[in-house]
């Protein structure tokens, strides 16, 4: 297909987005995961395809996910889902010359991981307090509907003992708590996974232009992207209400951010170790079981951006490669 067919590959990629999330809400819990799925259309539209590829594909699949007469899903699957995919994959291919002054040659200069990363964090911290402002969430609103949820389930068991109305109360509240902190989190993780998948299925196709690089040993995030977890920390401490909710969100994908590289840091430090394979799946299963042992990674990563401050890439300029045919060359 020609480079100039981009919306073409926009719509549909669009159209595919939009009835994944339709499908995640229709099937049930168990198509919960074609959800997560949904952003891998855009990202690969808009690595593949360039920007605009991906913002058509993007605004497409938020019309489409239109669902039961509400403006809701649009607004939350845009603003967590379509968005910061488009954007996101548009910083995938961000690069600029830069002259060797050895040989007077050029070399290529992409977009840092750790900015691509860093801004993609920034994107889902609006997203869900945008999103969160649209579906009128509330810690008190969540702390009734697992109280109700947790009372009917008890209900249909009269073999499990029923906790106590305070009981009850105090493991809504901690849930309420919680939840604004954890879904987040996993939420930055599925996006990265996800546009790590579609960054391969892209370059199997010859489509992208950035090359492959050795993640585990360059990701990074800079120091001062600290200040999204601390603040977020500090405004959970501080304040009650929609405030808390904002600072949890900030606070998670804060942690998680950092636990992305700390992860990066035990792939890269376990490399050519006997019993490595056995390493990471343990730590992978017990951070899927367990979740919390992601602080320990987050700060792992904290100590690994403080150790390499210095050796962070420079964000390069906003340029994209125009040639699409040959993608590992700048005109």
């Amino acid at each position: 297909m020609n480079a100039n067919h981009f919306w073409i590959i926009g719509i549909l990629a669009g159209i595919a987005g939009g009835l994944m999330v339709l499908a995640g809400f229709d099937a049930g819990n168990m198509a919960i995961f074609l959800l997560f799925a949904a952003p891998s259309a855009i990202y690969v539209a808009a690595l593949g395809w360039g920007p605009l590829a991906g913002l058509i594909a993007a605004l497409v699949a938020t019309a489409a996910s239109y669902y039961g007469g509400s403006y809701v899903a649009p607004i939350v699957s845009g603003t967590l889902l379509f968005l910061p995919a488009a954007w996101a994959g548009h910083l995938a291919n961000l690069a600029r010359r830069d002259t060797l002054s050895a040989n007077g040659g050029e070399t290529t200069v992409w977009f840092p991981l750790s900015g691509i990363l860093l801004r993609l964090m920034l994107a889902l911290v609006v997203g869900f307090i945008v999103s969160g402002w649209a579906i009128g969430f509330s810690g008190e609103r969540v702390a009734a509907i697992f109280t109700q949820v947790m009372g009917e389930a008890f209900k249909s068991n009269p073999d499990t003992a029923m906790p106590g109305p305070d009981d009850l109360k105090n493991r809504a509240a901690i849930y309420a708590a919680l939840i604004p902190i954890v879904i987040p989190a996993i939420w930055l993780m599925l996006h990265v996974l996800v546009m790590h998948l579609s960054a391969m299925i892209v370059r199997q196709s010859g489509r992208l232009a950035r090359p492959a690089e050795d993640i585990a040993a360059t990701a990074n995030l800079p120091v001062e992207a600290l200040a999204l977890p601390v603040a977020g920390i500090t405004g959970m401490v501080l304040f009650a209400g929609p405030a808390y909710e904002i600072a949890a969100v900030a606070a998670g994908i804060g942690t998680a951010g950092f636990g992305l590289i700390g992860l990066a840091e035990l792939h890269y430090v376990s490399r050519g170790r006997p019993g490595r394979g056995v390493m990471l799946f343990v730590s992978y299963l017990v951070l899927i079981l367990f979740s919390f042992p992601l602080l320990v990674f987050a700060g792992i990563g904290v100590r690994r951006a403080i150790k390499r401050r210095n050796r962070m890439p420079p964000t390069p300029p906003a340029r994209r490669p125009p040639d699409r045919t040959h993608p590992t060359t700048l005109h």
